[in-house]
């Protein structure tokens, strides 16, 4: 479930996925990258994904960003909870919570299955290390590396890591 409001300083959570809500409606997964740029570098993040509303030509108002670490979330979280989102004159403060779903393999997966791949204008951004990769081609890495982990599982030996992308 997620969990709305500020983190308590006895919620210690491990969680790196947050949910960004109250993004103004025009901004592209694009945009989102370039506000939290101004909050954290690109390389503590790793996936950035902006829901979008086909019929209605705009977002569904909120974002998933998925950290390179829990410190790096709780401290974005902590950063960006209850301010506007940069350059936004609406006036409306960000709520921030943690995602149902975590981590970057979670998020591939979840996008990556088979007729949930959005359009590639609004498809899930993901970064190695700060530098973009294509989506298809973070999903197929993942893919590749479960593959593996389950050769090897059969086989009675420890899993691999994913390959580098």
């Amino acid at each position: 479930r997620e969990r709305s409001g500020r983190p308590s300083e006895e919620f210690t959570g491990h969680g790196t996925t947050l949910m960004l809500r109250h993004i103004p409606r025009k901004h592209t997964a694009r945009d989102v990258i370039v506000g939290l740029e101004q909050k954290v570098a690109r390389s503590g993040f790793d996936f950035v994904h902006v829901p979008w509303d086909r019929k209605a030509t705009n977002n569904m108002g909120f974002a998933f960003v998925n950290f390179v670490n829990a410190e790096i979330a709780r401290a974005t979280w902590i950063v960006m909870e209850g301010t506007p989102w940069p350059g936004d004159t609406r006036g409306c403060s960000i709520k921030v919570s943690y995602a149902d779903v975590q981590g970057l393999a979670a998020n591939l997966t979840r996008y990556g299955e088979a007729g949930r791949i959005p359009d590639l204008i609004h498809c899930p951004v993901v970064f190695f290390n700060g530098e973009e990769v294509p989506f298809l081609v973070a999903l197929q890495h993942l893919q590749e590396a479960q593959a593996c982990n389950a050769r090897l599982t059969t086989h009675g030996r420890m899993p691999v890591d994913a390959p580098a992308l």
